[in-house]
Order: structure tokens, then sequence, then C-alpha cells
């Protein structure tokens, strides 16, 4: 039998019921998808959970804004020059 060889991330089923997830769902839907994506983009790419806020803004249709909060709810971290962390990836995702 082949083995699936796709990349995926863990998704905890409470997803949305984190307390930061809620409240960025409250606010603006498009910045849980961008958050979701990221969360895959970080994957795709191998980058340990540091991710290009412009490219993700673009492929999912989300505004400036929709960052802006992400980051106030510390869902992402600021690295400067439009790059983001995700808060605690290598804790849930493994390793590049």
């Amino acid at each position: 039998m082949v083995s699936d060889k796709r990349e995926f991330v863990r998704l905890d089923v409470g997803y949305f019921d984190n307390p930061k997830v809620a409240d960025a769902l409250e606010a603006s839907s498009e910045a849980v998808l961008l958050h979701i994506a990221s969360m895959l983009y970080a994957r795709q790419h191998r980058t340990d959970g540091v991710i290009v806020v412009r490219r993700l803004l673009r492929k999912v249709g989300a505004e400036q804004e929709d960052a802006k909060l992400l980051f106030h709810l510390g869902l992402w971290h600021d690295l400067g020059d439009g790059k983001a962390e995700l808060h605690d990836y290598l804790d849930h995702q493994e390793s590049a």
C-alpha cells in the first residue's frame, strides 16, 4: 500500500472554541481564514511557523485589518519586515 505523501497540519477539533479564535471569528471570518491559511503555508513551505503576511493576504483575499487583528489577539507575532510567526506553532506542528 502506498502511503499518503501529502502534507498536513494539526488542527484541534476545538479550534473555533479557542478564546482567541472565537474573538477573531466574532470580528472577522476572513481573519480566521487567514490564520488557518498561515498554518497551511508554514507547513507547505516548512518555515517552522514564519509567514510572509502580504502573500497570505493576497492568497485568501483578506485585508490588512485582518492581519492586525491576528497580531492584536496574539495569534501572530510581528517579526518585522512583513513577516510574522504563528503563536506556539512548533508546540503543535512538526518542525521542518
